[in-house]
């Protein structure tokens, strides 16, 4: 059994839960900061404003691991030797603007959820992923 540091495969997936296990605990702190807000000011709309940061948080997920399939990819097609290994970032880049953006114009126009619990909680999602690569970088000199 290959150890991770002997294939970049297994460092990309390691680093990757990594990333996705950082980024739900990111959300579970997102939703309970949101339980004490909305229990503090008392309000009604509790249960709208947790399924509208779930929903953020969710996205910011998906959109990890759209990323993280897209180097995969890139990563699949550059073994082969092919000169086409960017084209997955590419195509990946493009599919993840078309969901983010989607999902957060459907999530906001067509559902009716609250924004600031959504983009809140979407930001922070994503921005947790930073953390994960200032403390430990995915890359080792």
């Amino acid at each position: 059994m290959p150890d991770c540091s002997e294939s970049g495969r297994h460092d990309l997936n390691r680093a990757v839960r990594q990333i996705l296990l950082l980024q739900s605990v990111a959300a579970a702190i997102v939703l309970m900061a949101f339980v004490a807000y909305f229990a503090l000011r008392e309000s009604e709309n509790v249960a709208t404003g947790l399924i509208a940061a779930g929903y953020g948080s969710m996205l910011a997920l998906i959109g990890t691991m759209i990323s993280a399939r897209s180097a995969q990819r890139s990563g699949d097609f550059a073994a082969t030797g092919s000169n086409m290994a960017m084209v997955p970032i590419f195509s990946g880049l493009v599919l993840k603007l078309v969901v983010m953006g989607g999902g957060i114009g459907l999530g906001l126009a067509l559902l009716g959820l609250d924004a600031i619990p959504l983009l809140v909680a979407f930001a922070v999602v994503k921005m947790s992923s930073m953390f994960s690569i200032l403390v430990q970088p995915i890359v080792k000199s």
